[in-house]
């Protein structure tokens, strides 16, 4: 992977304020970039904060940011002509397999976080993120690191199944992975398994014309290939079309990534040209373009292409397991055209997806993907990075993943493979010969963690096709590859370095072949753990938005970051959290979360049972929501409101000369906020229009000050006492423009006003804006 990844270092602390809606000091114009669920807002202004060992801050940077694009998740069957009445283009959708959820792709130019919170708001959706930036692998010209050719002594026939190269002359020139890791003594004396397997990949594509790529009829080894744009030299994915079909035998491969990966997996073996990969008989390739797809790679490279394509895989390949008369007819259109009338059945339980890529940030939806594939028995294959150092990147660093370093032809680690407790094994990825895109016979030399991920990617290929192993879950592969793995570079057990050590192929098929398998939940529990967060305000316990850091006690690595939706709080209903899955048994975990400055921390130890953890808080909440008033314009007013509170006196009035502000916030155009209240305590709230190069951006909306907010859709109230009763004059509760006339007008405590900031005309105090003031006695 490039070396321009921006990875977090571990020693970063992780913000408090990643939980907060509300505030403590003053924030205008929040700069967070975080998800938005169901309208809320993550992110505030508290500089409180969590010390993790090892921590990371995972706010992504504006720069890790695709402009103008958004995933948006809804239910499924939700009506795309609502966010095509907000202005949003829809660039794609995709169900997340088995859940009743939909993500969509949307594209609108402007203001990112204001366009991000127009989709949030409208009715249905359930959460919204910005697209971020997933860097395209490079792997580096290198020399290989083979002496010479591998020629046993008195080779008797040039066969793979003989243990030597000599049927695959680019490989026996250069290459060392397979002796070094014991593939061609697998080969030799155990064989190869009889059964059919299937191995993905998502990188930058595959030259489907290269000759390495056809079995020994001159058919493709290829099952089916998909991409991110519309054609080979087209545009990106258009709507209703979340990837398009490749015409199997065509090369739409421009940054060589992809075709280099996809022939150390499985090119194919004893066929006299080339190189072999691992899993070099009996595989069928699954590739998708996420890298590097337009004409001169303009696009591509995003958590959509890249995670949208491992999720459109895991749907495909659910189909595929059934038999072809249990198909339905929406599953059979599903399927790409040239695998619409196959017998074709994918029979093994577990599914290796190569992803020789990464990013700095790893966002709401890569989890939740990434999560939903293990679910259904895929298991993604990360590298670690090309850092040389010891750094996070996603999606190599989120739990339930298997993620790989790299060594050389001298087993060493190589200086560029990056560092982490959350690697799994590593593989000989210096110096590595494969597959070209230049023509049908090109091979080229790279080297990187890119180039050993498609070597472990092969290896459980390799491992699949025995009878022993095709029914083997993804974490028992997992464990198989770690036990069996070579302690190498003079390490004695696992390392941040090596994890478990160098892949053995022999070793791993051996263990198969003896019946030595770990079994399920062995090492890598197969049950889920949730995480809740609570707060008791003395009135009820409810659900309430938070993000929150699960840590490997052991290592004090945060391993995932992710949101936690408001369940209780939120209007919409069916918004699941997140669980995580394939943690290490017996190992200790932690859970941190926090909420309105104060931190909550629960350990756990990964067992064989599923588990439910609550963060509890007891915080005496005041929830100010402004939201669209659809009573008035259809709701559709450029209202943009600023919330300002403050805390009234011992006798229960505000001094504006005196009064300092607990809450100041504006953050898109309709706000809604949360703050800590005092047992009997008496509030001020100021609700006003943004200034906007000078222009008062006042209008209609609807307001509620209570211990739970409105719906972030909007609310539909006839403000009857409005004189005329239109949308264009002021509400009822004016004359409201002074701290003293709001509390004449009484305790604004859980109701819901119609109001309207209409601009004062010049000369009348304060000139060319409205203030509407609130007083609030609070109850509890």
């Amino acid at each position: 992977m490039k070396k321009k990844i921006l990875f977090f270092l571990m020693t970063i602390v992780l913000i408090v304020s990643s939980c907060n809606f509300g505030m403590n000091t003053a924030v205008i114009g929040n700069k967070d970039n975080g998800t938005v669920l169901n309208g809320y807002t993550g992110g505030s202004g508290n500089s409180s904060s969590i010390e993790l060992p090892n921590g990371a801050n995972y706010k992504p940077d504006d720069n890790d940011i695709v402009e103008g694009y958004f995933i948006v998740k809804t239910k499924d069957g939700f009506d795309k002509t609502l966010f095509e009445k907000k202005g949003f283009i829809v660039k794609g959708k995709i169900s997340l397999t088995d859940t009743g959820f939909t993500y969509w792709y949307l594209n609108k130019k402007g203001d990112n976080k204001k366009n991000l919170l127009r989709a949030a708001s409208i009715e249905g959706v359930l959460s919204a993120e910005h697209d971020y930036k997933v860097v395209e692998p490079d792997g580096s010209k290198a020399p290989n690191q083979n002496d010479g050719p591998v020629d046993p002594f008195n080779a008797e026939t040039y066969d793979l199944t003989k243990g030597n190269y000599l049927d695959d002359p680019e490989a026996n020139i250069a290459d060392y992975g397979l002796s070094i890791t014991d593939a061609l003594r697998a080969y030799s004396e155990i064989g190869y398994g009889d059964k059919t397997v299937v191995a993905g990949i998502i990188d930058t594509g595959i030259n489907m014309a290269h000759k390495d790529f056809k079995d020994e009829n001159g058919e493709s080894i290829v099952l089916y290939a998909k991409s991110c744009a519309t054609a080979e030299n087209g545009t990106a994915i258009t709507p209703g079309h979340p990837f398009t079909e490749i015409p199997i035998g065509l090369n739409w491969d421009k940054g060589a990534h992809g075709t280099h990966c996809s022939g150390t997996i499985a090119a194919r073996g004893n066929n006299n040209i080339g190189i072999a990969g691992v899993a070099w008989k009996n595989t069928k390739l699954i590739s998708y373009q996420s890298l590097n797809a337009g004409l001169n790679g303009q696009f591509g490279g995003d958590t959509w292409s890249v995670y949208g394509a491992l999720l459109d895989l895991t749907n495909i390949v659910e189909i595929l397991r059934k038999a072809k008369a249990d198909r339905s007819l929406t599953e059979i259109a599903a399927l790409p055209s040239y695998l619409q009338t196959t017998d074709f059945q994918i029979t093994q339980k577990t599914v290796p997806v190569n992803m020789s890529l990464g990013g700095s940030y790893g966002s709401e939806f890569a989890f939740a993907v990434l999560t939903n594939a293990v679910k259904h028995n895929i298991l993604p294959v990360i590298a670690m990075g090309n850092e040389g150092r010891y750094t996070a990147a996603y999606p190599a660093a989120f739990p339930g993943v298997l993620a790989v370093g790299a060594t050389n032809g001298k087993d060493k680690k190589v200086h560029f493979s990056n560092s982490g407790a959350w690697i799994s094994v590593s593989a000989p990825g210096d110096g590595i010969k494969s597959c070209g895109i230049h023509g049908e016979d090109d091979y080229e030399t790279m080297s990187g963690t890119s180039m050993a991920t498609p070597f472990v990617t092969g290896t459980i290929a390799y491992l699949l096709s025995f009878t022993g192993a095709h029914d083997l879950t993804p974490y028992q592969i997992k464990a198989l590859l770690e036990k069996t793995a070579d302690k190498v570079d003079g390490a004695t057990g696992f390392t941040d370095s090596l994890g478990h050590g160098r892949v053995n192929v022999y070793k791993a098929a051996k263990a198969i072949k003896d019946g030595n398998i770990p079994a399920q939940n062995d090492i890598y529990t197969e049950a889920k753990v949730t995480v809740t967060v609570k707060n008791n305000d003395g009135h009820s316990n409810d659900d309430v938005p938070c993000k929150i850091t699960l840590v490997d006690e052991e290592t004090h690595a945060p391993l995932a970051y992710v949101s936690l939706a408001p369940v209780s709080l939120a209007p919409v209903a069916g918004v699941e959290n997140p669980a995580f899955k394939g943690l290490i048994k017996g190992r200790r975990y932690a859970v941190y979360g926090a909420f309105l400055g104060s931190a909550e921390k629960r350990t756990f130890t990964a067992e064989n049972t599923d588990e439910n953890i609550t963060l509890q808080f007891n915080k005496k909440i005041v929830w100010v929501s402004t939201v669209a008033n659809l009573h008035y314009n259809g709701g559709n007013d450029e209202t943009d409101t600023r919330i300002t509170v403050y805390k009234a006196d011992a006798s229960g009035d505000l001094d504006l000369n005196t009064a300092s502000s607990i809450v100041d916030y504006d953050y898109n155009l309709l706000d809604t906020i949360y703050f800590e209240a005092e047992t009997g305590a008496k509030y001020y709230v100021l609700i006003t229009g943004f200034m906007k190069e000078g222009v008062f951006q006042g209008g209609n909306y609807a307001l509620k000050i209570d211990r739970t907010p409105l719906n972030s859709n909007g609310v539909d109230i006839d403000d009857v006492g409005r004189s005329p009763n239109n949308a264009s004059t002021n509400d009822s509760h004016e004359d409201d423009d002074t701290p003293a006339f709001a509390k004449v007008k009484g305790d604004a405590w859980g109701q819901t006003k119609g109001c309207n900031l209409v601009a004062h005309p010049i000369g009348t105090p304060p000139a060319n804006v409205d203030l509407d003031w609130f007083y609030v006695e609070y109850p509890y």
